[in-house]
C-alpha cells in the first residue's frame, strides 16, 4: 500500500493523515476490489486508535456507500430488533450488540462480574479495559440480567459464537431481514467511531 492515499488518483495522493471524507469518496468510486477498500478502512481505524487522526473519514461512507463487488448491508432498527427479541438472554443479546455497543467475542465471554452497571458512569470490563455503557442502556441491561440469575462467575449469556450467530439471524428473520451481529452493532460502531473506554 503506498504512503500516501489516492497516488494513483491525483498525483502525489494525500497523506493518510491529512485524508478526508472526500478523498474515501473518490477511492471508493474508481474500480478498486473489496479487499483494497477492507485495508483502507483499517489503516483509518488504527491511525485514529493511535492517536495520529482525531477522526476516521472512512466511518461516513460505511452504510452510504456500496463497496465493490459486496451487498448493502441491512439498515438496522435496534428499537425494533429489541422488540422483536424474546425475553431474557435474546433481549439481553441485542442490547449487549447493539445499544452497548460489544463485539460478539466480546458479547460471549462477557461474565456476570463485568458488568458495573450501578454507578453515576457504568461500564463493563473486556479483557483489560473499562468500556463505558450509554446511560440509557443501563437500567434496562442491569433488569435484564437481574432477571436471568446468574451467579457472578455465569456467562452473562452462555452461548458458543454459532448459537449466537443463529440467535441474531432469527431476530433478523422477525423483522423480515437477514441479520448478523456486525450489522446489529454498525449504529453504534457509526455513531461512535470506537468503543469508548471509560475513564
Amino acid at each position: 500500500m503506498p504512503r500516501r492515499f489516492g497516488e494513483h488518483l491525483h498525483g502525489r495522493g494525500t497523506l493518510f493523515c491529512e485524508a478526508d471524507t472526500g478523498d474515501c469518496e473518490a477511492f471508493l468510486s474508481t474500480d478498486i476490489d473489496h479487499g483494497a477498500a477492507r485495508r483502507v478502512a483499517h489503516v483509518f481505524r488504527c491511525l485514529q486508535q493511535a492517536g495520529f487522526r482525531d477522526d476516521d473519514p472512512w466511518v461516513p461512507l460505511r452504510d452510504r456507500v456500496s463497496m465493490p463487488g459486496v451487498e448493502p448491508r441491512p439498515v438496522v432498527d435496534i428499537e425494533s430488533c429489541l422488540a422483536a427479541a424474546r425475553p431474557g438472554k435474546e433481549h439481553v443479546a441485542v442490547l449487549l450488540l447493539g445499544k452497548a455497543g460489544l463485539r460478539l467475542r466480546e458479547a460471549i465471554n462477557l461474565r456476570v462480574h463485568d458488568l458495573h452497571l450501578a454507578g453515576t458512569e457504568p461500564y463493563v470490563i473486556i479483557g483489560a479495559r473499562k468500556c463505558a455503557v450509554p446511560a440509557d442502556v443501563r437500567a434496562t441491561l442491569a433488569k435484564d440480567v437481574a432477571n436471568l440469575a446468574l451467579q457472578p462467575e455465569d456467562w452473562v449469556l452462555g452461548w458458543t459464537e454459532v448459537e449466537l450467530r443463529l440467535v441474531i439471524r432469527s431476530v433478523g428473520r422477525c423483522l423480515g431481514v437477514e441479520l448478523s451481529p456486525r450489522d446489529l452493532r454498525s449504529p453504534f460502531a457509526l455513531q461512535q467511531g470506537v468503543p469508548r473506554t471509560a475513564k
